[in-house]
């Protein structure tokens, strides 16, 4: 996506994957394998963001069918949010502040809805609940929902190199009719997300 996108200067290019062992899952047919060739993986540093991801691509082999699901076969792709270790912890700190603020006006919020259910009459119920509504604008004001896929904790993200962390949880997508990715398809937002993924570390 990186290397043949719209901004080539801000991928380290494409590298191959190893397959060490074929994906498998269980349907009422029993064990069933999963054939994933071509492996490859990118990494893209987003223009303007502290953000980059991680991109790996495979070839399936056959239709993945479980009951009446079916992953059709062609080019899929996984795709992780990376931080380098100064990114992450700046954003997270960002986050930290905001996750503050909001819980804050949050309080706030909530005690002034007890307010309006022991107020004594509509004037002050009518004033409590604008208060009330007040303190909610200032939650959504806090920006904290941009910030939701912050990884918030180490046990939310893995070590890829040095300096640099992957999110463990990603997204599973293919291009339409699962056809080979191109710039184009990117520019027509042309990708139908399937699932999410995980990363799991393991010793080798």
């Amino acid at each position: 996506p990186g290397t043949n996108g719209p901004n080539p200067q801000l991928s380290r290019g494409a590298h191959a994957i190893e397959t060490t062992k074929d994906g498998t899952f269980i349907s009422l047919e029993g064990l069933q394998t999963v054939e994933l060739r071509d492996g490859s993986w990118e990494m893209v540093w987003r223009q303007d963001s502290i953000a980059g991801i991680l991109v790996c691509g495979f070839n399936l082999a056959e239709d993945a069918r479980r009951n009446s699901g079916v992953l059709e076969k062609g080019a899929i792709y996984l795709t992780f949010p990376v931080y380098t270790d100064e990114g992450l912890a700046s954003v997270q700190a960002t986050k930290s502040m905001k996750q503050a603020a909001y819980d804050m006006h949050k309080k706030e919020r909530d005690e002034q809805l007890d307010l309006v259910r022991s107020a004594p009459n509509p004037l002050m119920k009518a004033l409590h609940y604008r208060n009330a509504y007040q303190s909610l604008e200032s939650m959504h004001g806090t920006g904290l929902s941009r910030l939701a896929e912050v990884p918030s904790t180490e046990e939310d993200v893995v070590e890829i190199g040095e300096g640099l962390r992957a999110v463990k949880t990603g997204t599973l997508w293919t291009t339409a009719k699962g056809r080979a990715f191109s710039s184009s398809a990117m520019a027509k937002n042309d990708r139908k997300l399937l699932g999410i993924a995980t990363i799991v570390a393991i010793d080798v």
